[in-house]
Formats: structure tokens, C-alpha cells, sequence
């Protein structure tokens, strides 16, 4: 073949190709880039609301091309969290869509806010994946609501029929994961977070939720289910997620676990009084009791948190009456009949101090509650105190009564440690050692041995403890304000003790999280990095 000829086949098989090359889709069939066109712009654009950008393009344009693979990155590390889409403005039935949007150059990004109106707006910021995915992120609403560990009861409470997602977490803000899903249920889903590595925290998760929160398995995502508006939670069917922390599979598990999560419409649940209680079941036949055994039961299944509280609160009023009544009886003086709730007959020490019964013929329901105190001192000398409050009731039925009860019992052997226990929340210095040398001792022993022979088992058993501590005290501090708040004058619930179990409190938490780190950064020159939990 002469030259001139070849170099002319050779010319058009590269027009050819340049053509070919030219016409090639930007992103690969398996990016996690949405591919548009004017068929399915509205669908995949305009008619949901999740924050997404669109990158109007031309397969020839070189800016174009360069854009390809950090774009491509930020929709798959994105994927399901926000939308990444391209449409091809240089194909004829895509230019009456691009032309819509005033396209004048490639590549134009523009995104489309989570807003009913999708009004677009340009993104001006460096084509970079990392600055593209901060402004993507940026862009997704709040969505979930930062809670403290005193409101947890109350978001779960509140709005019973609308069902709640709650994530424990080591974070302080919500994660882009976490808005995502906010995002796509916030028509049928109530969202929030808590830090679940605060103790406060994990007490709360337990006692309102009675939900397990501990470090090791944070992140922690539960359902609260929906139910009748004034009807109490069961516990039970709280649910917690246990999959990969992945968006897909996270918003399969709400869909599925969430039957009106689907629809996006709250599910109506019958309201309190269609809901069947149930019935406390009690032991039927006396018999089964032995000699000498009391029959109680605890509080009804059905009451609710505030019916709790309040008959806590109760108990505590009688407590509190008991208490001084027997400090009235230890300094000389009789109890008044206003202490006893008794205007007729004066209380004695080893008879009920505070009683009173109530009975209504309306209902044919009928309680009493009683408060009382005794002592005794046997021919050794050593002396023995009781304190007791208790309350119960009988419904319209043999099941639906209860009985609550709270009791105290001490004698002379508790007498050192509670002083020294006294003497300590005074400020005062206590040498503890002098009167428990031996337990001191042996302790000691074990804990060298145990430092000696297994050191990492010793810091995990010491940060144990400490977290132990740290939970009851929790508690304990809660209980000591709830007795003060009721008027309760013990010195062991004034001001001053529960400002020091609080500063006591608070240096057990910061050496707990002072082990952690350590253990963490420990773990860390160990083992290789790995990928951050996306919630």
C-alpha cells in the first residue's frame, strides 16, 4: 500500500477511536455515582429529599475526566448517606434538562438541598474528594436530638405512639450516618444520641430502658416501639442492633424492626383504655408459705414510671417519719400526733408510729401504709434498732393488690464503721486500717499477688471496680437528694455529704477514663488502625 494511502487509513481509524473515546461514559458501571438523564432526573432528583449533588458533564471535556475519580470516591464512601449523581449534557435528550439549569461550562456541580423545593445551589469549593465530602456532609440537617442523661426518660416517654431510635455513643455530635438515617424516617421516627461512655448515661439506659450500655459495645443503636399514649414501656421489647455499621444494613434493620418506618406515616396503636392489662398473678394457696414467712409482692406490672415515683416517694416520707421519731425517742421526747398521723392514740416504740387506712365504698378499694420504729437492749448491754415503712393495698380483685416495703436493721457491731462512715463525710481523717488491720491486710496481699503475677488482669479488675463504684454511687447520690428534697434532716443527707460523694464520684470517673486511655493507647501500638465506626 503506498505511504499517502496508509497515512490516510491510519488517520481515520484514529478519528475513529478519538470518536469512540470521546462518546465512553465518564464513571464505570459499577461506580456509586447515580447516572441521570432526563427520563429519571425528577425521580432520582427532584422527588426525595436527601442532600445530593449533581455533576452536569461532557464525556470530552478534560476537567470533566479529572473530576472522575475523586468524585467516584466520595460516592462510595458516602454511599446511601447523601447522593452523588452525573448527568451527560453533551447527549440531545439531556440538554432541554441541562439548559433548565442554566449549564454553561463542564463540570458544573450543583446541589440540591434536603428541602421540598430542591432548589439547587452551585458549589464553588475545590474539586477535591475531601472538600466535595465535607460539603455533602455540611449539608445533611441535624435530624437527631442530643439528649443528657436526666432527659432520656422523658424522650422515651414523650409522644408514646411515635416510635424512637436512640444511639448510645462515644461522640459528642451525631454522625453523617446517623442524619442520614434521621433524615429518611423523620416522617414516622423520633432520632436521638447520648454519649453511652458516661455513667449517668449508662444508669439511665438501665433503669428507664432497661438497656445494658457499656463501652465495649459502643456504638449501641436501640428501638423504643410505639405504644399507647399514658401506657407504660415494656422493657422487653426495646430492641438493639447487632449488624455491620453500614448504612444499608442499618436502614433494613429500622424498616424491618419499625413496621411504620416503611410508610412513613405514624402507626396509630390503641389508646390506654383498649389496652388489656395485665394482672399480677399471686401465690393461690397459703399453704405453700411456710411457718414463720411473710407473703409479699412487689409493685403492679401496670403502673407507670410517674405512679413509681411517686410511691417511692412515699416510702420515703414514711422512712423519713420513722427516723425521726426515733431520734425523738433516743433524745427523750414523745412523737407529736402530727409526726404519727395519729390524733387518738400516741405511738410506742415497738408499735406503729405512722398508719392510716383509706377506704372508698365507690370503688371498693381500700390501702394503708405504716411507719415504725423499735429498739431493744439485751443482758449484754448490746443494743438492736429497727426501722420499717411499708405500704399496701386490695383492689376490685384477689390480683390486684400490692405491698411495698422497706426496712433497716442495725446493732451494735455496725456501730464503728457507720461513725467512721460519719466521721469521714464530715471532712474528718479516719484511720481505717487501725480498725480493719486484718481485712486491709489481706486485701492487700492478694492485690500484690495478683499486680505480680497477672498485671493486665489487675488493671482490668481495678477499672472494673471503679466502674462498679462509680455506677452505685450514681444511684446512691440520686436516692440521698430525693431524701433531702423530702425534708429528710439526717446529717448523712445534707448539703455538704452530697457535694463530697459528688466530688468523690467525679475523681472515680476521670481515673476511669485516665485507665481507658491508657488501655486504648495500649491497644493501639499493639494492633494496626482500622476503620472508624461510621455511627
Amino acid at each position: 500500500m503506498p505511504a499517502p494511502l496508509r497515512w490516510t487509513c491510519s488517520l481515520v481509524l484514529l478519528a475513529i477511536y478519538l470518536i469512540g473515546t470521546s462518546n465512553a461514559a465518564l464513571f464505570a458501571k459499577n461506580s456509586k455515582v447515580t447516572i441521570l438523564d432526563s427520563s429519571n432526573f425528577k425521580r432520582e432528583v427532584l422527588d426525595i429529599e436527601k442532600p445530593t449533588m449533581v455533576a452536569f458533564t461532557a464525556p470530552w471535556c478534560g476537567h470533566c475526566q479529572k473530576l472522575v475519580p475523586d468524585y467516584s470516591k466520595v460516592a462510595a464512601q458516602l454511599d446511601g448517606v447523601v447522593k452523588l449523581a452525573s448527568i451527560d449534557c453533551d447527549d440531545d435528550k439531556n440538554k432541554p434538562t441541562c439548559g433548565k439549569y442554566g449549564i454553561q461550562g463542564f463540570p458544573t456541580l450543583k446541589l440540591f438541598p434536603p428541602t421540598k423545593k430542591r432548589l439547587p445551589k452551585d458549589y464553588q469549593g475545590p474539586r477535591s474528594a475531601k472538600d466535595i465530602a465535607a460539603y455533602m456532609v455540611d449539608a445533611l440537617p441535624l435530624g437527631a436530638k442530643k439528649l443528657k442523661a436526666e432527659e432520656l426518660q422523658e424522650f422515651a416517654d414523650e409522644d408514646a405512639e411515635t416510635p424512637k431510635v436512640i444511639l448510645f455513643s462515644k461522640k459528642p455530635t451525631s454522625s453523617p450516618l446517623y442524619k442520614s438515617l434521621a433524615l429518611d424516617f423523620r416522617r414516622s421516627v423520633s432520632f436521638a444520641f447520648l454519649r453511652g461512655d458516661q455513667r449517668p448515661v449508662q444508669a439511665a439506659a438501665r433503669i428507664h430502658l432497661g438497656v445494658d450500655v457499656n463501652d465495649d459495645k459502643l456504638p449501641y443503636l436501640i428501638v423504643v416501639p410505639s405504644r399507647a399514649d399514658g401506657e407504660e414501656l415494656d422493657k422487653s421489647k426495646v430492641k438493639g442492633y447487632t449488624g455491620a455499621l453500614k448504612y444499608n444494613e442499618l436502614n433494613a434493620w429500622i424498616q424491618k424492626t419499625i413496621p411504620e418506618a416503611k410508610s412513613g406515616k405514624v402507626k396509630k396503636v390503641p389508646t390506654k383504655a383498649n389496652v388489656k392489662k395485665k394482672p399480677v398473678k399471686l401465690d393461690q394457696d397459703i399453704r405453700d408459705v411456710p411457718d414463720g414467712a411473710n407473703r409479699e409482692w412487689r409493685v403492679e406490672e401496670d403502673m407507670t414510671e410517674a405512679e413509681k415515683q411517686k410511691k417511692m416517694e412515699e416510702l420515703a416520707e414514711m422512712l423519713n417519719t420513722a427516723i425521726k421519731q426515733s431520734n425523738d425517742l433516743r433524745d427523750g421526747k414523745a412523737p407529736s400526733s402530727a409526726d404519727s398521723g395519729n390524733s387518738e392514740t400516741p405511738p410506742t416504740a415497738d408499735s406503729d408510729a405512722d398508719s392510716f387506712a383509706q377506704t372508698s365504698d365507690s370503688n371498693s378499694h381500700s390501702s394503708s401504709s405504716s411507719s415504725s420504729y423499735s429498739s431493744s437492749t439485751d443482758s449484754d448491754g448490746k443494743v438492736t434498732t429497727d426501722r420499717s415503712a411499708s405500704y399496701s393495698s386490695s383492689g376490685d380483685t384477689p390480683d390486684s393488690g400490692s405491698t411495698y416495703k422497706v426496712s433497716s436493721h442495725s446493732d451494735s457491731d455496725d456501730v464503728s464503721l457507720k461513725e467512721n462512715l460519719q466521721r469521714w463525710l464530715d471532712g474528718e481523717q479516719v484511720d481505717w486500717n487501725s480498725d480493719y488491720a486484718t481485712q486491709f491486710k489481706d486485701a492487700q496481699r492478694a492485690a500484690e499477688d495478683l499486680i505480680a503475677n497477672d498485671p493486665e488482669k489487675a488493671d482490668q479488675m481495678a477499672l472494673e471496680s471503679e466502674k462498679w463504684l462509680a455506677h452505685y454511687l450514681v444511684s446512691d447520690l440520686e436516692m440521698m437528694k430525693i431524701a433531702r428534697d423530702k425534708g429528710n434532716q439526717d446529717p448523712a443527707v445534707a448539703d455538704d455529704k452530697i457535694e463530697r460523694i459528688e466530688r468523690m464520684y467525679n475523681e472515680i470517673v476521670k481515673r476511669i477514663e485516665e485507665r481507658e486511655l491508657k488501655v486504648k493507647q495500649a491497644a493501639k501500638d499493639e494492633t494496626p488502625a482500622t476503620s472508624h465506626d461510621e455511627l
